[in-house]
């Protein structure tokens, strides 16, 4: 599932534009590696809430741009395992800095890799 969002995170990069010729799983998101802005990222998140079903907070946008291309797939993959039916409870989340949501509640859950 991983290689999936991988290949649909860089046909969506691609789509908005910008430059993937040199993308590594170690290409950060935000502007010191692809260079996508706060809105490109917000827009790289709803493409990815869109074709996999996951929600991503507004509050995250910064934890985001720091992560790399190989980090934001692995919580994007995570996300799709937590709400898939039959988990252990597909109602929660965890976003990207370790903190499992669910509804307007936050709770710890570790470190994020």
């Amino acid at each position: 599932m991983q290689e999936r969002v991988r290949e649909f995170v860089i046909a969506s990069i691609t789509a908005m534009n910008y430059d993937v010729d040199r993308i590594t799983g170690d290409t950060d998101l935000g502007p010191t590696g692809i260079g996508l802005e706060s809105l490109a990222l917000a827009e790289l998140s709803v493409r990815v809430e869109d074709e996999f079903g996951v929600k991503f907070e507004l509050e995250e946008m910064g934890t985001t741009a720091l992560m790399t291309l190989d980090q934001f797939t692995a919580d994007v993959t995570r996300r799709i395992a937590a709400a898939a039916p039959g988990s252990a409870d597909a109602t929660d989340t965890t976003d990207a800095t370790g903190t499992a949501r669910s509804g307007d509640t936050a709770r710890t859950t570790g470190t994020a890799a």
